[in-house]
């Protein structure tokens, strides 16, 4: 029979999930039942899940509203282009960064993810300029108006994870931010505090003498 010829049960596209053929309609194509990842099921018939799989579409039950850009791509189209990665890489499996992003949780608030005129609008109340990053004060939260600034990359880069942080003056400070106070080089700043183990009052007061594992 028809339906015996491919057999979807488990198989995934989108946020839809196979899950049983509920009928075969009346030209002999399998209708499937299928589970949403928002909690609802729906009906798709096999040709157009199968459709869904190959060419990788973002398949649901109707719980994810259409995007909408209102005109705006075409003024801001830098803009757009971050907006689009951001949810690429919170979304998108096939993603070469969704390993960071939404495979650890980070999600895309929903104002944003359904709407880039709501994303623009912060953007442009945020002090956006072409050059800055979008930048998560909070690592371990996800894009929305609370948690993200405009940045230059500088500082976007002392806030990734692998940034050192050092306590000094009663706060934590990245590494790099601590060797620009002392006016010697990043390089010298990790070989003092990292490979020496000096501590930082002595690794920002000595000056670097060459030769002497003190990089400037």
């Amino acid at each position: 029979m028809a339906n015996k010829k491919k057999d979807l049960a488990g198989m995934r596209a989108g946020k839809l999930v196979a899950v049983e053929i509920l009928r075969i309609d009346d030209y002999g194509r399998a209708v499937w039942s299928c589970a949403c990842d928002c909690g609802n099921t729906t009906e798709r018939r096999s040709s157009i899940f199968v459709q869904a799989i190959k060419h990788g579409k973002a398949s649901h039950c109707g719980c994810s509203p259409v995007r909408k850009t209102h005109g705006l791509t075409k003024e801001n189209k830098k803009l757009y282009w971050v907006w689009a990665a951001m949810i690429q890489r919170c979304t998108n499996e096939k993603s070469k960064d969704f390993k960071d992003y939404g495979a650890k949780g980070i999600v895309v608030c929903p104002e944003w993810r359904a709407d880039f005129a709501s994303f623009h609008s912060w953007s442009m109340a945020s002090g956006y300029q072409q050059g800055l990053t979008i930048d998560r004060e909070n690592n371990d939260q996800g894009y929305n108006p609370e948690n993200c600034a405009w940045v230059t990359i500088k500082n976007q880069m002392r806030n990734q994870r692998k940034t050192v942080m050092i306590e000094w003056g009663g706060e934590m400070k990245p590494l790099t931010e601590l060797a620009e106070i002392a006016g010697i080089s990043e390089k010298t700043m990790r070989g003092r505090v990292i490979n020496l183990g000096w501590d930082i009052e002595k690794a920002m007061t000595l000056k670097p003498v060459i030769g002497r594992n003190q990089h400037d």
